[in-house]
């Protein structure tokens, strides 16, 4: 149900559109209806302003002379006006619906037909429940705030309960966050254990491909006809002591493993052979292992 909305769609669907100028009295009347005795009525000085009369309360004229039979309609509902400046007190009409008809027709004005036409289509809203007067909603208001207040009070309690609990949470996932940063950088200071597996992929490549020689200086044997190691061979994390993918490792001897520890050696040599082993050594990998590499800078987004 709309407040104070224009009206007149539904007559305009089922009839014919409504003239504009009776839009716009069904505009003003809207506001003005007043319930009085179980009844929505309009005052009489509104009717006569509507209907074009110099002075809107000569329409008292009009109710007084034909009071007889506006009151076959029902009962004229009387408010006694008592004015602050100088004047005699006045008696106030308020309308019904059908003594609101019969006072346009009997006024004999211009406006009468329009004003009536406007009448019958607020009057027919209001009955039908598809408008709601704004003098009704005025009575209700008090209540309908009361309740309004209580509902956004219970909503509060709600949320600053749950202010609380999100309040909780966000210290608890910063605990968990530097709890994770420290076991991470604790893992990368670990040495992690090369697995038999990887070992193992190692072992065939190197047999396989370079008949057992240490990929670092291609001299040392380093693994056998039985694909097991001999000697003091190594196996050797050759980019950082957490990692342990076939692609961060490699076997070899003893002799070129203290070299690259104790840096006797450019990086670069140790370089050079790694990438040439891990090029050529690549379909010896594990299946289903493939390693995702993260660059330093991303690592730190991560938490």
């Amino acid at each position: 149900m709309a407040v104070g909305r224009c009206i007149g769609g539904k007559m305009a669907e089922e009839n014919q559109p409504l003239d504009p100028i009776v839009l716009h009295e069904i505009s003003w009347f809207q506001n003005r209806l007043a319930g009085f005795e179980g009844q929505w009525r309009i005052r009489d000085v509104d009717l006569g302003e509507r209907l074009g009369l110099k002075r809107p309360t000569d329409i008292r004229y009009t109710i007084e002379r034909n009071r007889t039979e506006l009151e076959s309609y029902g009962i004229i509902h009387c408010e006694r006006i008592i004015h602050e400046a100088a004047g005699r007190p006045s008696d106030e009409y308020w309308l019904n619906y059908r003594q609101a008809l019969a006072v346009c027709q009997l006024s004999k004005a211009e406006r009468a037909e329009i004003v009536r036409r406007a009448l019958v289509e607020v009057f027919a809203a209001v009955t039908e429940g598809s408008y709601v007067p704004a003098a009704y909603v005025r009575d209700l208001l008090p209540e309908k705030v009361g309740q309004l207040e209580a509902h956004i009070g219970r909503v509060e309690d709600i949320v600053s309960g749950h202010t609380v609990v999100l309040a909780q949470i966000g210290t608890d996932l910063t605990e968990v966050k530097d709890s994770t940063r420290i076991l991470v950088e604790k893992a990368r200071r670990e040495r992690q254990d090369i697995s038999p597996e990887v070992k193992k992929a190692h072992r065939q490549a190197i047999r396989s491909l370079l008949g057992g020689k240490c990929p670092c200086c291609m001299k040392t044997l380093i693994v056998d006809d039985n694909y097991e190691v001999v000697g003091n061979a190594e196996g050797d994390h050759f980019h950082a002591r957490h990692e342990r993918d076939f692609e961060d490792t490699w076997i070899i001897c003893q002799e070129c493993h203290r070299a690259r520890t104790r840096k006797q050696k450019p990086r670069a040599i140790f370089q050079a052979a790694f990438s040439h082993y891990q090029a050529i050594a690549e379909e010896f990998a594990p299946k289903g292992k493939k390693k995702i590499i993260i660059a330093p800078h991303q690592q730190r987004r991560l938490f």
